[in-house]
């Protein structure tokens, strides 16, 4: 898999090398009642990969481990997790986000009228170079 260097901190996999299987990733270990609904409605949408311990149903990949070095950092780091493993973030939580993340590298839930707007334009993205790679602009 051809990876770009974006810092000397951080990869992601560029565009023709992504993985097209499923568009979302559930990685958290507290299950708050609301988040966990609306991950439910989601996963009635469309495929969702859930590694944390909330709503589980995929067992991290040992080459994300070997790769990233992780393991447990997921209980209290999922919003860097992310931004860490070749992913395009999108955020169910506080408001002030865009304090503590890279100007236009997240997607915000509360950004869309609903889930379907939120499944239409997550899928726009992964089939648009140029959309895929402003998040890790």
């Amino acid at each position: 898999m051809e990876l770009r260097t974006l810092t000397p901190f951080m990869i992601h996999v560029i565009f023709e090398n992504k993985r097209n299987d499923v568009l979302f990733a559930w990685i958290f270990h507290n299950c708050d009642a609301s988040r966990k609904d609306y991950i439910r409605e989601l996963m009635e949408h469309t495929e969702v990969h859930a590694y944390g311990n909330c709503l589980h149903n995929q067992d991290t990949p040992d080459e994300m481990l070997k790769k990233y070095g992780l393991e447990h950092m997921i209980c209290d780091g999922e919003v860097y997790y992310a931004l860490l493993v070749d992913a395009i973030l999108i955020y169910l939580g506080a408001s002030d986000i865009d304090d503590y993340v890279p100007s236009g590298s997240v997607i915000k839930v509360t950004d869309y009228e609903n889930i379907t707007a939120l499944v239409e334009h997550t899928e726009m993205i992964a089939n648009n170079k140029t959309l895929y790679e402003g998040y890790f602009a």
